[in-house]
């Protein structure tokens, strides 16, 4: 009898530890974290990707290594023991320059395409250690939504400015779906604060996004757009430059 007891027992204690355990790591589920990512457009020539852009693929032949800063926030959510889901958000400006001609000087000059837009993310991070999430490897999927304005400004590399017609020209704003898979590792320090460190790679899809057809009745007859549709996909191939494989480092807080 004291046998079976014994038995009992044990098997309760078990029980108890394999569904009764708080997720999270000490019943912490609740994460907010600030990140920074440095961007270059290095990676991409290592992938034979190409930039598109009048004055850094014409003039420059493609050589020159562009990097940019981009901030980021993220909410990570322990759903299981293993995973967690994690809503994310960085702003994102890129100015990619096009060819105009000038009619009575038959000159070329370069305007500036400026995107500016945001990128919401929502992925899910699988720790493959032993230890509970959010403590340890991971490994995760991120599916990105990135909605961005363009407007055509003057260019930096062209020291004559724009004229008027072709900067108050309306654009329509876009979005395009990224797919982005990520290897990463997180620490937890004094029971409360976190440091993140992962490696993301991913594209987005240009196919997602529709360039306006210059018909020809947009400007006067004074300038003329060598490329004879808007610089929107254009937008998405050089943000892709910087986003084949992007670092970043985040700090937060385990809230509760």
């Amino acid at each position: 009898m004291k046998k079976l007891i014994t038995l009992v027992i044990l098997i309760t204690i078990a029980h108890t530890f394999t569904y009764g355990q708080a997720v999270g790591y000490q019943g912490k589920k609740f994460m907010v974290e600030l990140g920074y990512s440095p961007v270059t457009t290095l990676s991409a020539r290592y992938f034979d990707y190409s930039f598109d852009d009048a004055y850094y693929t014409d003039e420059k032949d493609g050589e020159v290594i562009l990097f940019k800063h981009v901030p980021k926030i993220s909410i990570e959510y322990v759903i299981f023991n293993s995973g967690s889901l994690v809503l994310r958000y960085n702003p994102w400006r890129l100015t990619t320059n096009v060819e105009y001609l000038v009619a009575a000087t038959e000159e070329v000059h370069l305007v500036g395409a400026q995107s500016k837009g945001n990128m919401i993310s929502i992925g899910y991070k699988s720790y493959i250690t032993a230890t509970p999430a959010p403590l340890g490897s991971y490994y995760g999927i991120f599916i990105t939504n990135y909605g961005f304005d363009m407007s055509y400004v003057d260019s930096e590399f062209d020291n004559v400015a724009a004229p008027k017609e072709i900067t108050e020209f309306d654009l329509d704003k876009q979005s395009a779906i990224g797919l982005f898979g990520l290897l990463g590792f997180k620490n937890i320090l004094w029971d409360k604060y976190t440091l993140d460190v992962s490696l993301e790679g991913g594209l987005f899809l240009s196919n997602t996004v529709e360039n306006q057809t210059f018909t020809g009745g947009e400007f006067s007859d004074a300038y003329t757009m060598l490329d004879f549709e808007s610089p929107h996909q254009s937008n998405i191939i050089n943000t892709n430059c910087f986003f084949l494989v992007v670092p970043t480092i985040s700090f937060g807080l385990l809230a509760f």
